[in-house]
């Protein structure tokens, strides 16, 4: 599905012309001076519509906001749960919409919202594949690498692709869970009676229930999505190649992933670029986005990255 939001205007001298296009279509129509359209000869100055298209690709939904194919793209990976429909992911949506030029691509992981699969066939491996899918669509779609924001684990997810797709133009990582697992895991556990606990050593799925933490309905959770957790983790080792931003925007008051996690790991030792920044927001928890000083740190780090 498609939605113009906005028409293309131009005004200008009407001219004669040949009298093909009422014949054509059966409707009067007109010419306009040449002078008038003179702007179109670079299409990025141009103020085109607006399309919001709902797409499928390899089993995954996605929306594009689509401006200017000619301009860099942005994708969106989001958090653990999370999707096209989350109150994040809406306000990034909406804002690409109304006041920005730049294409926009959020997405259903597999396992959620309107992608195909089952959740609890799904874990890390998964998603990290399906972010490199979306990257290299939008790569292909643009001709240019996309700016990549990651969210809670989408951060996580977003800086492991880096450190082995070329397709990247900057990381802008928000309170991002780099190599949570082990701390995630401990939380599950604290919430787990012992005959739940025996069911998860036993291989099985269990369902977990955080009550209000973050918001999430009880998910099924098991060993073998914990340990691709694990086995996912950004080494240092490996270190994410390339000179391109990494900007971190982190809620102070943030305790499911505290910023004081990510010093803990020493999260700067992990790639070769110089231009690292981090902006830590008072007053503000791990829902950046759905905070109003929040939000607007991070269409500011956006302004920022995407001028580079």
């Amino acid at each position: 599905m498609a939605r113009i939001f906005s028409p293309v205007r131009l005004s200008g001298i009407v001219t004669h012309g040949f009298g093909r296009g009422s014949k054509e279509l059966g409707v009067p129509t007109a010419n306009m001076d040449k002078s008038a359209v003179q702007a179109a000869n670079n299409l990025s100055t141009v103020a085109l519509p607006c399309i919001h298209q709902e797409k499928t690709i390899s089993g995954l939904s996605y929306t594009l906001i689509q401006h200017n194919l000619r301009n860099r793209g942005v994708l969106y990976i989001p958090g653990f749960l999370s999707g096209q429909e989350s109150e994040e992911t809406i306000a990034l949506r909406e804002y690409f919409e109304k006041n920005n030029h730049h294409n926009f691509v959020c997405y259903d992981p597999h396992g959620i919202g309107k992608s195909d699969r089952h959740f609890v066939d799904c874990d890390m491996n998964t998603w990290i594949k399906n972010a490199q899918e979306m990257i290299k669509m939008m790569h292909e779609m643009t001709n240019q690498p996309p700016l990549i924001i990651g969210k809670s684990m989408g951060g996580h997810i977003a800086a492991h692709v880096a450190q082995t797709m070329s397709e990247v133009h900057a990381l802008l990582l928000i309170c991002p869970a780099i190599n949570y697992g082990h701390v995630f895991h401990q939380l599950v556990l604290s919430y787990l009676s012992n005959s739940q606990i025996n069911d998860l050593e036993n291989g099985n799925h269990v369902l977990v229930d955080l009550g209000n933490f973050e918001g999430w309905e009880p998910f099924p959770y098991s060993l073998k999505l914990y340990k691709s957790f694990v086995e996912n983790f950004v080494a240092k080792s490996d270190c994410i190649k390339g000179n391109f931003p990494i900007h971190l925007v982190h809620g102070i008051n943030d305790i499911s992933v505290p910023y004081s996690h990510i010093t803990s790991i020493n999260f700067h030792e992990m790639f070769e670029s110089q231009n690292y920044q981090v902006t830590l927001i008072k007053n503000c928890d791990h829902l950046v986005l759905s905070n109003k000083y929040g939000f607007q740190v991070v269409k500011q780090e956006l302004q920022s990255l995407m001028a580079l």
